[in-house]
């Protein structure tokens, strides 16, 4: 895949753990109760892109807090660039709503491919997979679960290298455009016959 990743530098140098999330800032998205973990925890950073109904909150957040920063809307390889240095992602979904419960979210995707460990609500789209592949840690959507979930993929920090292999290695056989192409291919010559 000839995915490029932008030039953006994240906002930090040192060796708390890197927590990112990129997207659209709105309810539903456990955005504010990630942002209060990791405010009472000095060791860990909230990096944080996109826009919308959350956005002065965030702003407001980052002023206040050393450890969260803001970076506004971003480009799509900005995005990636993003998230490409930090140390965990996080798609979190309420899964009462059911297109959560239905969907494959982008973060999902964007973690394979970058090979960052994911932490997960729950029965949401592709929760069963990073669950079955040991990918991350799946949480209750909550703050109490969130914030137990976020200490416990850090304890098993020595094991992010081999997670990172692996994600990497799930992306390219299983849900790369390459192998995405191959299966459409596949199904419209199925079709066609």
């Amino acid at each position: 895949d000839k995915i490029k990743l932008g030039s953006i530098k994240i906002k930090s140098t040192n060796d708390k753990v890197r927590i990112v999330y990129v997207g659209i800032l709105q309810d539903y998205r456990m955005i504010l109760e990630l942002a209060e973990i990791v405010k009472k925890h000095p060791q860990l950073e909230l990096h944080i892109g996109g826009f919308g109904k959350l956005e002065e909150q965030i702003r407001h957040l980052a002023e206040v807090s050393s450890n969260i920063f803001f970076y506004g809307k971003l480009s799509y390889p900005d995005t990636l660039a993003l998230e490409n240095q930090a140390d965990i992602m996080t798609a979190l979904y309420d899964p009462s709503i059911g297109n959560h419960y239905y969907a494959a979210p982008n973060k999902f995707y964007e973690a394979l491919f970058l090979g960052k460990p994911l932490i997960m609500v729950r029965n949401t789209g592709m929760s069963q997979i990073v669950e079955e592949q040991n990918i991350g840690v799946l949480v209750d959507y909550n703050e109490k679960s969130l914030s137990k979930g976020i200490f416990e993929l850090i304890s098993e920090k020595e094991q992010w290298t081999k997670i990172s292999i692996k994600m990497k290695c799930i992306y390219k056989t299983a849900y790369s455009w390459k192998e995405m192409e191959r299966r459409l291919w596949a199904f419209y010559s199925k079709l066609g016959s």
